[in-house]
């Protein structure tokens, strides 16, 4: 058995408009830097995109 120390509890963030666009941008760049490395589509990556696109 491994003993691991208590971790912090995380802190609650604010979702801002400009932390939505800020995380929205931040995945359509890892979406598109992954698409080029690799052709086959993901669908958790297809399923990710669609739902980002209804919150904006």
């Amino acid at each position: 058995m491994v003993e691991l120390p208590d971790a912090d509890k995380p802190k609650a963030l604010v979702w801002t408009d400009e932390r939505v666009t800020a995380w929205t941008q931040d995945l359509h760049r890892r979406l598109a830097a992954n698409q080029q490395a690799t052709r086959r589509v993901n669908p958790i990556n297809v399923y990710i995109s669609t739902t980002a696109a209804l919150t904006t």
